[in-house]
Order: C-alpha cells, then sequence, then structure tokens
C-alpha cells in the first residue's frame, strides 16, 4: 500500500485514504508537525490509548516539544476510566513538558472543537490542526468528518493563545 505523506497545508481523509488505496505515514496524519514543534497546545476530545499512545513518541522523539493540553470528554465517547488514568501517568512522567487539564462535558450532544497549535521555528511558521476527529484524529473513520491543517495567520494564533 502506498503511504501519503502530506505535507501542510491539507485536509483529511484524503480521498485516496477512504477508498483504501493509501494510507498515511504518520498516525494522525499531522504527526510530524509535532516532530518539528517546539510547543504544541490546543483542544482534543475523547482521548483514547491511541492517543496517549502517540504523545510520549512525539515527546521522545523531540526533547524541545513543550505540550499543553485540554482534553474534552462528554458521556459515552470513546475516552475511558483506564485512558484517562493512563493519561495521569503520562503527565506525572512527562511534567513539565506535558500538561494535560481534563475538562467532562455534562451531555452527550455536546462537543467541543478539536483544535491544535503548533509552533515551529521562526522559518516554518505556526500550523492549526482545526476539524471533526477526534482522539488526535486517530479514531475509525467516521462518514462526514474533515479536518484541516493550514498555516496560522500571526492574528488568529495570537487569538487562540488568548483563548487557550
Amino acid at each position: 500500500m502506498n503511504l501519503l505523506n502530506p505535507e501542510p497545508p491539507f485536509a483529511w481523509p484524503e480521498p485516496r485514504e477512504l477508498e483504501g488505496i493509501c494510507g498515511y505515514q504518520h498516525q494522525p496524519p499531522f504527526g510530524e508537525l509535532a516532530l518539528k514543534s517546539r510547543s504544541l497546545f490546543g483542544i482534543i476530545t475523547a482521548l483514547t490509548s491511541r492517543g496517549t499512545d502517540a504523545l510520549p513518541i512525539w515527546l521522545e522523539k523531540n526533547p524541545d516539544l513543550l505540550v499543553s493540553l485540554v482534553v474534552i470528554v462528554y458521556p459515552a465517547c470513546e475516552a475511558k476510566h483506564a485512558d484517562l488514568s493512563r493519561l495521569i501517568d503520562l503527565v506525572e512522567q512527562a511534567s513539565p513538558r506535558l500538561s494535560v487539564n481534563i475538562r467532562p462535558l455534562e451531555s452527550f450532544t455536546d462537543r467541543a472543537a478539536n483544535a491544535l497549535c503548533f509552533l515551529t521555528s521562526e522559518s516554518e511558521g505556526t500550523w492549526l490542526t482545526i476539524g471533526s476527529s477526534e482522539d488526535l484524529g486517530l479514531e475509525p473513520r467516521r462518514e462526514g468528518h474533515v479536518n484541516f491543517v493550514f498555516r496560522g495567520d500571526p492574528v488568529l494564533v495570537q487569538a487562540f493563545q488568548t483563548l487557550f
């Protein structure tokens, strides 16, 4: 199977992946950004063991990376108690490079936006990932999900930093 290694900006899932013709070299498809960044912050929903497996790999392969996340959970989401316990253990092991705030939503109809900001070296810019796929984009594919990776305008990035 051919492997896709998209360069930002891009949208995923890509049609060839949807048809089973190709797969992604990195999981999630934006994973290479974490290996090039000095900082990552943002909001992710329903982090499971799939997502908590990616975080220590990024931290190990990029010793300069600092990660600060708000993890949103809601009733009946994919994230289970064991996943969150594992995440807390990971935070304890990786502190101060990894900080996480877990926020529960009250209703299963509540949804938060998935939004991550990757601050790279000045020459490479700042990248945003925004989309509907949960668990760092690692959840099983669902119809109608779309995600975007794009260079963040400085004003937009500053507004997101302030909100965050």
